[in-house]
C-alpha cells in the first residue's frame, strides 16, 4: 500500500473563467426573476416550487438546453434540486444542482439503466460512490450524496451522485494558452495529480481513466482536483472486476489484461502530460493517440523533441511499455518530476 503524499506542495493559482463550473454560466438576475416551471411554464423566482406541479422553477436557458428533460426541477434524495443540464459524458448525464439544505451549488451525475451503460448503471454508480467515500482526499472531488431515482413512470431507473461543483478541466484551460503559459499550468497540475493519485493509491484504489478532462480546478483557482472515478477499482482485483472503461490514447498497453493499476494510472499521466505540453498538437486539439507514441520513435520523433529533454525523459519514463520499468508509485513519479525540473532549471510556483 502506498504511503500518502504530503499536501505541502501547493499548486500555482489558476485564473478560472466566470462560471459555476463544468462550463455552465451562473444564473443572471433576470433569470432569477423569470424562472419557469419545467412542466407548466409558470413563471416565478428561481428556486421556488410550482404549487401546481410541485417542480422547482429553473432558468429559461436551462429549459432550452434540457429540451424537456424529465429530471429538471425534480429533487434527488430529498436534498438536491436539478437546475440545469450540462452535458453528456461517456457513461452519464451531467447536471448542475443545488442543495436544499445549504443552498450550495453542486454537480449531479446521473447513470440511467436505459443509457450507455445499460443494466450496469446502478452498479457502476454505486461503485463510484463507494470509491469516492473510500478516497476521502482533499484532492479528489467530494461526494455530497448518492442514490437511485425512478424515471419515466418507473420504466427506467438511474443511479445518481451529488458532487462538489468545480471549475474547468485541465484540457479546457490548457489548449487556448501560449506555450510558455501552458507549461506552468500543466506542471502545476501534474504535481497536484500525483498528490491526488498518491492519496487514491494509498486508499487501495486505482483511478483507471486518467485524462486531462478528469482533472478540474476548484472554482477559487486553487488546487487541481481528480474527478470521474467511474473506472476506479480496488487494487488487486484485475480485469475480471466490474467493467472499467478507459479513454483511447491514454490507456497503458497492459490495461485490458490487468484492469486499473497504479502503473497504468502513471502511464496515463505521462501520456496526457506529453499531449498537453506539445504546443502545436495541443492547440489544434489532435487526439493523443496521434501524437506521442514513445514506443515508435521514428514515427513521432519531431513531436517528442518539442517537449524539451528533461520533461520528455520524465514522460517517457512513465510511459515505458513494461510496467516494471515505470516509477513504482506516485511518490516516486513526483520525485522524478522534481529532479527533471531541477535539471532543466524549471520551477513550479508553490
Amino acid at each position: 500500500m502506498e504511503r500518502r503524499l504530503p499536501l505541502s506542495s501547493g499548486p500555482s493559482r489558476v485564473e478560472v473563467p466566470t462560471s459555476d463550473g463544468l462550463g455552465a454560466a451562473s444564473p443572471t438576475c433576470g433569470a432569477r426573476e423569470n424562472a419557469r416551471c419545467p412542466v407548466c411554464g409558470g413563471e416565478g423566482e428561481l428556486g421556488t416550487r410550482c404549487e401546481r406541479d410541485q417542480r422547482f422553477r429553473v432558468e429559461p436557458a436551462a429549459l432550452a438546453r434540457g429540451d424537456g428533460d424529465p429530471l429538471l426541477g425534480t429533487v434527488l434524495g430529498a436534498r438536491f434540486v436539478v437546475e440545469a443540464w450540462l452535458g453528456l459524458g461517456s457513461t452519464a448525464g451531467l447536471y448542475r444542482g443545488r442543495c436544499l439544505v445549504s443552498g450550495t451549488p453542486c454537480a449531479l451525475k446521473v447513470l440511467r439503466d436505459d443509457g450507455p451503460t445499460g443494466a450496469l448503471a446502478l452498479e457502476l454508480a454505486a461503485a463510484e460512490a463507494q470509491a469516492l467515500g473510500r478516497a476521502r482526499s482533499p484532492r479528489v472531488v467530494a461526494l455530497l450524496g448518492e442514490g437511485v431515482v425512478e424515471l419515466a413512470g418507473g420504466e427506467a431507473r438511474a443511479g445518481w451522485l451529488a458532487l462538489e461543483l468545480l471549475g474547468p478541466s485541465l484540457g479546457e484551460l490548457a489548449k487556448p494558452r501560449a506555450a510558455a503559459e501552458r507549461e506552468g499550468l500543466v506542471l502545476g497540475a501534474l504535481r497536484d495529480a500525483l498528490l491526488a493519485l498518491g492519496d487514491l493509491h494509498a486508499a487501495g484504489l486505482a483511478h483507471g481513466d486518467l485524462t486531462p478532462d478528469h482533472l478540474r480546478v476548484r472554482a477559487d483557482g486553487g488546487a487541481w482536483v481528480l474527478v470521474d472515478l467511474g473506472s476506479a477499482r480496488p487494487l488487486g482485483l484485475g480485469a475480471a472486476a466490474l467493467p472499467a472503461p478507459c479513454s483511447p490514447g491514454y490507456a497503458a498497453p497492459e490495461r485490458e489484461a490487468t484492469g486499473p493499476t497504479v502503473s497504468a494510472d502513471l502511464y496515463a499521466l505521462g501520456r496526457f502530460a506529453a499531449y498537453l505540453l506539445d504546443a502545436r498538437s495541443s492547440a489544434r486539439g489532435d487526439a493523443p493517440a496521434t501524437l506521442l507514441d514513445v514506443h515508435t520513435h521514428a514515427a513521432h520523433g519531431a513531436d517528442r523533441a518539442r517537449l524539451g529533454g528533461s520533461l520528455r525523459a520524465w514522460s517517457a519514463e512513465l510511459t515505458r511499455a513494461e510496467p516494471s520499468r515505470r516509477p513504482a508509485s506516485a511518490c516516486a513519479a513526483l520525485e522524478a518530476l522534481d529532479r527533471a525540473l531541477s535539471s532543466s532549471g524549471s520551477a513550479v510556483e508553490s
